[in-house]
């Protein structure tokens, strides 16, 4: 039997219900392939010519975790995708203060400015859609499965 906290409340009339999950998905999407982009190219490029860091730990970073998120979006988990999008929203918030306030890994990183305007920006759109992961808004399965919700009618009679 399910809790009411388990059910959700039915949307407001006319009202498009949010798929979050869907959403989180389709932003991993682009994101995954993006960072292994950006380390691929941070290990090509001469420093002269990027205007980020092009140290190697800082761009294997982006290439490990470019591989992860699209191995959760080749798993095609909603909640998986929402979960990685907050947690690395905010590692890229943390990233831009620990290269302004010198902490680590500031250093191996060789972080510049440029790269702290991009991890405020990617940040922010990470965490704002990481937040959105509960299971009434990345699943399009109700609460209560169709076989529990015709027994429960079946069983009021």
């Amino acid at each position: 039997m399910s809790t009411p906290s388990q059910i959700d409340p039915p949307p407001p009339v006319g009202a498009p219900r949010v798929d979050w999950g869907r959403r989180n998905l389709r932003l991993l999407t682009v994101f995954g392939p993006l960072l292994i982009l950006t380390g691929v190219s941070g290990l090509l490029l001469p420093p002269g010519l990027s205007l980020m860091s092009g140290a190697a730990p800082y761009d294997t970073f982006h290439i490990a975790f470019g591989v992860l998120g699209l191995a959760i979006v080749l798993a095609k988990s909603p909640r998986w995708a929402a979960l990685f999008n907050l947690g690395f929203g905010v590692v890229d918030l943390y990233l831009t203060l620990a290269g302004a306030l010198g902490f680590f890994p500031a250093g191996p990183f060789g972080l510049r400015p440029a790269d702290h305007v991009v991890h405020v920006l990617f940040g922010l759109l990470l965490v704002a859609f990481g937040i959105h992961r509960s299971a009434r808004s990345s699943s399009s399965s109700p609460a209560v499965s169709p076989a529990a919700s015709s027994s429960l009618r079946s069983s009021a009679r």
